[in-house]
């Protein structure tokens, strides 16, 4: 598993057999094919509509099959400014993704690989939670379909889009010209070989992602629900909102014969997952209740899949440290304890190995826990 560092992210028409509950309504093609990396043959049946079974690669995203017609599209260590991975169902007749990442470009370059997997059009965009590096792309999916995509969310996430990821562009568009200083500062400054090849190439990504920034215009779900929607298409497919956890709205969605979860980033494997915009006391009941879902496989939002009894245990110690967290949280605040107090006195060392990336996301979690305890966790 790769450790990677987590980003601080109208109802026009319904197709038929679409059941709601609580609905409110370029790289060139031959470069691309050029990467393509055929895996072992597959035990099972290839549908008509799909081209390569393998596993390929595009400039910032490798692919991989993870059931029949379901792809992962995972970032790549290092892809600029890429934010979250994407899942891809290809049905009989149309193709879904989840999220589209923290650029349009990023989008758009899957969908153009997408072209060398099926020839059916992208139908249905789901947002599995309001965070930009989920959301920012979605402009990419309906410049590219203008009259035939529905992007789904739950309720809490086509407001928090307004909310909060729509300002967040505007603090980028504000802070970014400084850091883009602050770096050719030191790398006017900087003697290393290396350390200037770094600074560069830091510099450059900046650069490019102001430019594209200045263009982004979060487009907004068209279709939201309370707590599930099923999609009866091929392979079927189900939404479901348990509460609240790493936002106001995540979304998990299943397929039941496939047994895969696509869950964003409520469960992030050996990651703790970004948690200042979360619900620490909820997000526990929430990850207890998907772990009663039946599932062998869980495309996460930001690292690769992760099957079996491997998920599960993750599941299960993620669950774990969270409530330990609330739990001794709760009781120093009824003491009138501090911040630095609580911090000091936590006893979390059974968990402190258990995670990846332990020192840069603990303390975010921490933090947010005391802020709810005493009333200051806005929401």
């Amino acid at each position: 598993m790769r450790r990677r560092s987590f980003l601080r992210s109208t109802l026009s028409s319904l197709s038929a057999g679409l059941a709601l509950s609580g609905v409110q309504r370029k790289e060139p093609q031959a470069s691309l094919q050029a990467r393509v990396s055929p895996l072992p043959p597959s035990p099972l049946q290839a549908k008509p509509n799909i081209r390569v079974r393998s596993a390929s690669e595009s400039d910032s995203f490798e692919y991989y099959q993870v059931a029949e017609g379901v792809f992962s599209a995972i970032s790549k260590e290092g892809a600029p400014a890429i934010g979250s991975n994407a899942a891809i169902i290809v049905g009989d007749e149309s193709v879904l993704v989840v999220d589209t990442h923290m650029r349009p470009s990023a989008a758009r370059e899957v969908l153009e690989h997408l072209k060398l997997i099926t020839p059916l059009p992208v139908h249905y965009v789901v947002n599995s939670h309001f965070h930009n590096d989920h959301t920012q792309g979605n402009q990419a999916y309906f410049n590219s379909f203008p009259r035939g995509v529905e992007c789904v969310a739950h309720t809490n996430t086509r407001r928090d889009i307004v909310r909060k990821a729509m300002p967040r562009v505007h603090e980028q568009l504000k802070s970014l010209p400084a850091q883009i200083n602050e770096l050719e500062k030191k790398l006017a400054a900087a003697v290393d070989k290396e350390e200037r090849v770094r600074l560069k190439g830091q510099l450059e990504a900046n650069r490019a992602y102001l430019e594209e920034l200045r263009s982004i215009d979060i487009t907004l779900p068209t279709l939201t629900f309370d707590r599930s929607l099923w999609l009866h298409r091929s392979p079927d497919i189900s939404l479901h909102y348990f509460g609240p956890g790493h936002t106001a709205g995540d979304v998990v969605l299943l397929l039941p014969k496939e047994r895969l979860l696509i869950c964003g980033d409520l469960f992030l494997g050996p990651h703790i997952p970004y948690a200042a915009d979360s619900f620490p006391s909820q997000w526990p009941k929430t990850l207890q209740q998907i772990a009663q879902l039946d599932f062998d496989q869980v495309m996460l939002g930001h690292t690769p899949v992760v099957r079996g009894d491997q998920a599960r245990a993750e599941l299960v110690r993620l669950i774990a440290f969270m409530a330990d967290v609330v739990t001794q949280v709760t009781e120093m605040v009824r003491a009138r304890k501090t911040l630095e107090s609580v911090k000091a006195g936590l006893d979390l060392q059974k968990f402190r190995g258990e995670f990846a990336n332990w020192e840069t996301h603990s303390g975010i979690f921490i933090e947010r826990a005391y802020a709810e305890a005493i009333g200051k966790a806005e929401e």
